[in-house]
């Protein structure tokens, strides 16, 4: 965790399509293609996707509901292999 840096501080909004992600802050937005995806990793608390070669998408699973968990899951795995 960082602290004390404001740009790390801000609620951020993700929205996550069929083909986009997309992390928009007051400060910031950026847009992510997934044909861009390379790794999936899976854990107990989060998804972390590599896309081009960095991670760039860290998604908390409490964040969703059971259903969208399992639908999010299933995407990615069409995605790239799990990790």
């Amino acid at each position: 965790m960082v602290r004390g840096t404001r740009r790390f501080d801000r609620p951020v909004l993700a929205t996550i399509t069929e083909h986009t992600v997309r992390y928009e802050t007051d400060l910031e937005q950026v847009e992510y293609q997934w044909r861009l995806a390379g790794e999936v990793h899976r854990t107990e608390r989060f998804f972390l996707v590599k896309l081009a070669g960095q991670f760039v998408l860290m998604l908390p699973r409490r964040a969703l509901t059971p259903e969208q968990d399992a639908e999010f899951d299933a995407f990615l795995g069409r995605l790239a292999p799990a990790r």
